[in-house]
């Protein structure tokens, strides 16, 4: 029974009656206190939830983690192993893979060919740093480069 008075969201006890906390504030006060309450822990919740976004965006991973990041939007950067560009395939998309060379590549940048004067020019050698999405392609994990602004060259 105490639990039930003590608990403010259970407006009830057992038999149906308000608690005693309740019973001396009017029906619109009783309403109004639950009403703030909801509020409040909605926007605990939308805050938490905001935090963790703006936390997830500006992490930086070595291209040796990435692959524990599928799913994460975040920047991940390397040494550039080799690049390739597969004209014969469809979109003829360009891999710069980094640390380790094709085909033993242990993360994939990709620019697709409608994407190369959006994206500009990529080095050939030294670091690159590429953010976005981490997805999974066939156990690699790779980030789509789309723009100028999702890569550079660190300092």
């Amino acid at each position: 029974m105490a639990n039930a008075q003590v608990t403010a969201i259970a407006f009830k006890n057992d038999m149906g009656a308000l608690p005693s906390a309740f019973r001396a504030l009017p029906g619109d006060m009783i309403r109004l206190s639950f009403w703030r309450m909801i509020m409040r822990a909605f926007l605990a919740g939308v805050s938490a939830f905001l935090m963790f976004v703006s936390l997830s965006y500006g992490q930086t991973f070595s291209a040796a983690d990435a692959n524990h990041h599928i799913g994460e939007h975040a920047t991940v950067c390397g040494t550039i192993a080799s690049e390739r560009t597969a004209s014969s395939s469809r979109g003829s998309p360009t891999f710069v893979n980094l640390d380790k060379p094709y085909p033993s590549q242990i993360f994939t940048i990709v620019v697709w060919s409608s994407d190369l004067p959006r994206v500009g020019s990529l080095p050939t050698s030294g670091r690159i740093c590429a953010t976005g999405t981490i997805t999974d392609y066939r156990g690699v994990p790779e980030i789509v480069v789309r723009d100028a602004q999702s890569w550079y060259t660190p300092k």
